[in-house]
């Protein structure tokens, strides 16, 4: 779970690197572009760690056994994978969309800045919605190590991200 709170957190940095105010000049749909495409990595990565069984047979575990002091309900369990999976949901659908708006943005610019701050923030609510507490850290499930080094190179494709794990 650490890796994949690694990833969540990327993609919260990421975000916080967007143009909130919109994306009215070039330099802005450039830097737009780049945050989108450390986005859609941390997104890969992200699916790769929770698509492997592993994954969830360590969530599975979670349930029966205390580790590090964490234990989860059966319904924390189901909650975090649907949680997951709506995010690997929302992040395919608005990255592209976002991408869209700003291949359309000089045909339409009013709409463009609208739709733009909107989608943006709903990626960013999701994820602190579903996987931060009170406090906006990370959930404690999320300090817990699932993967081991050989694993990680197996499942991780992005070797910054893959760095940052090992480190």
């Amino acid at each position: 779970m650490k890796h994949i709170g690694a990833c969540l957190d990327g993609i919260q940095i990421a975000l916080a690197r967007m143009p909130r105010e919109g994306i009215n000049s070039e330099e802005k749909r450039a830097r737009a572009l780049k945050v989108l495409d450390e986005v859609e990595a941390y997104d890969l990565t992200l699916e790769r760690l929770v698509r492997d069984p592993k994954f969830e047979e360590c969530l599975h575990n979670l349930e029966r056994n205390e580790v590090e002091g964490v234990r989860l309900k059966a319904h924390e369990v189901d909650d975090l994978l649907e949680g997951i999976e709506l995010l690997l949901r929302l992040l395919d659908s608005n990255v592209q969309q976002l991408r869209d708006i700003i291949r359309d943005y000089s045909n339409h610019p009013d709409r463009a800045e609208d739709s733009w701050e909107r989608k943006v923030s709903v990626i960013s609510e999701t994820i602190v919605q579903k996987f931060y507490d009170e406090m906006y850290e990370l959930r404690k499930e999320f300090k817990l190590v699932f993967y081991k080094e050989e694993e990680l190179r197996r499942l991780v494709p992005n070797e910054a991200h893959l760095a940052e794990f090992l480190a």
